[in-house]
């Protein structure tokens, strides 16, 4: 077994800790630490203590906050906490911050009983985490290793997830078909190996897998939304919706569920549903430029020109060099029939790909609507000849 792996995803996931479900602030709290806002991330975290105080995942990122804030002793208190409220939840972090604070006994021995615990962090991601630099050349720290504190089980999982990360998923699903061939498995392999799937674009047998896992854990939203996102892809929108719905109301209002639940809507063309809930989605990340991109799409789709423009807008100023979004807003431009707008858009887009023949398809006839029949079959011929041949109809209309 590799000593030294790091893993990317922590395997406490798989280990089965009950979902939570959080609230709006909560989400928010970490949003904002995913946009690097931590005194906003601590302003909204305040709010779901005081609303769902009992919840001892709300008081472990109070934890981190603090953590991230190097406010140790603030944090430390928030983890007990979570604690108080459930055994094992806050281990971890609390090894972490004595770690910090140089605390070498205190550190080992809030680590030792996260390693008896069921929810471990696995080897590898403790060695490589960087708040036990200050106390990993200790001798204390080289005697705790020693120990083998892991079951062949969790061992397994590690390995797997291994190969996963690393992008060898033929090894990694070959361990898990070998493991449970013939056996009454537990959720957390058959997760495992609907991700793997997924990575496959094996939707069906991922769909399959991630059935089996909610069998094993009803309430597992996260299992729910992986399973909607193979079903997307076998396009059975109204399945997906209800059960993103389902995973909406487990979870409190996991803001990446409303993405997905945008573009299940999107798909079966609800598109006034598909902006609310990307515009939702938008107001914990606002500068995503994947849900941009999407709530223009969705205003075009729904006629509504000026929403899209305005994203386009947000979208060129991001990424200038996108040849795409000027050919996207021309097209807008063009509904409207502003033919001279349109075409400085079009114009743009060539310049940054003069191999684009659905550019000089569209200038053309910008160019025929403002009585440019010359400039029209040039940019036509152009086309034709990059291998558009929708533009041949246009030249043999126009260009005789």
């Amino acid at each position: 077994m590799h000593k030294h792996l790091l893993l990317f995803i922590a395997l406490f996931c798989f280990f089965g800790a009950n979902a939570q479900r959080f609230n709006e602030h909560y989400y928010r709290a970490q949003a904002a630490i995913d946009n690097g806002n931590l005194s906003n991330a601590l302003a909204y975290i305040d709010s779901s203590t005081l609303s769902i105080q009992r919840n001892p995942m709300v008081w472990l990122k109070k934890g981190e906050i603090y953590f991230r804030l190097n406010s140790y002793d603030k944090a430390i208190e928030c983890f007990y906490t979570a604690e108080s409220y459930r055994k094992g939840v806050a281990l971890f972090w609390l090894a972490k911050a004595y770690a910090i604070q140089k605390d070498t006994d205190k550190a080992l021995e809030i680590l030792e009983q996260h390693l008896s615990s069921a929810n471990k962090m696995h080897e590898a991601t403790i060695l490589l985490d960087t708040s036990f630099n200050s106390i990993n050349n200790t001798e204390q720290w080289k005697m705790f290793w020693l120990k083998d504190w892991y079951t062949n089980y969790e061992r397994f999982l590690a390995e797997v997830e291994y190969y996963k990360q690393n992008g060898d998923t033929d090894i990694a699903l070959e361990l898990l078909n070998e493991r449970m061939q013939g056996k009454r498995s537990r959720h957390q392999l058959y997760a495992l190996r609907g991700e793997i799937y997924l990575t496959l674009n094996s939707y069906k047998a991922a769909e399959s897998d991630f059935k089996q896992a909610i069998k094993g854990k009803k309430r597992d939203y996260e299992y729910i939304y992986l399973r909607t996102k193979a079903l997307m892809q076998l396009r059975k929108y109204k399945k997906s919706l209800e059960l993103l719905t389902k995973a909406i109301e487990l979870s409190g209002g996991e803001p990446r569920y409303y993405q997905l639940r945008a573009m299940a809507f999107a798909n079966g063309q609800e598109y006034p549903k598909a902006i609310d809930d990307i515009k939702y989605y938008l107001t914990f990340y606002p500068n995503s430029i994947e849900a941009i991109k999407m709530l223009a799409d969705y205003s075009i789709a729904a006629g509504k020109s000026i929403d899209a423009l305005l994203q386009l807008g947000k979208l060129i100023k991001v990424n200038p060099a996108n040849y795409e979004y000027y050919l996207l807003r021309a097209k807008i431009y063009m509904k409207t029939k502003k033919w001279d707008i349109a075409i400085i858009d079009l114009n743009k887009c060539i310049q940054l790909n003069p191999e684009n023949a659905e550019a000089y398809l569209t200038r053309g006839i910008c160019n025929v609507n403002m009585g440019k029949n010359k400039e029209a079959c040039s940019d036509w011929q152009s086309a034709i000849k990059k291998g558009n041949f929708i533009a041949q109809e246009y030249s043999y209309k126009y260009c005789k």
